[in-house]
């Protein structure tokens, strides 16, 4: 899922452009990357258990309410890292942080479509040329 480049962003807006670049995540780097793994391995294999009578929207709703749990953990990760940001950046984070879970969400619903389209492309197997 695309949720670890737009957290890239969040981390990368969190430290203010004066400071060197750490050598290593800041403090809660680790916990947004640990929690962003967790939410994104909750969310692929309830892609495509999605019934299909559901549209790929309220798929991608189900999906993302069945890891709720770990989409709360990631933000409460991202959160304590922006705590300790300074308050120009944090706005801005928490922002992207919003973004990018919507963006998520039409993700998730791309994501639906093409595993459903994918079965209807390879049934129809080519005839060869007489």
């Amino acid at each position: 899922m695309a949720v670890a480049p737009i957290l890239a962003l969040v981390l990368a807006q969190a430290t203010t452009p004066a400071a060197p670049a750490p050598a290593a995540p800041p403090a809660g780097g680790a916990a947004i990357q640990t929690s962003a793994q967790a939410f994104s391995a909750c969310l692929g294999p309830k892609v495509g258990t999605v019934p299909a009578s559901m549209t790929p929207e309220q798929g991608a709703d189900s999906v993302l309410a069945a890891c709720k749990t770990e989409q709360d953990a990631l933000r409460g990760a991202v959160e304590a890292m922006l705590a300790t940001a300074p308050a120009e950046y944090q706005t801005m984070g928490r922002q992207q942080l919003n973004d990018g879970m919507a963006q998520a969400r039409t993700q998730i619903a791309d994501s639906i479509r093409r595993k459903r389209a994918a079965p209807a492309a390879t049934a129809a197997p080519a005839t060869p040329a007489k």
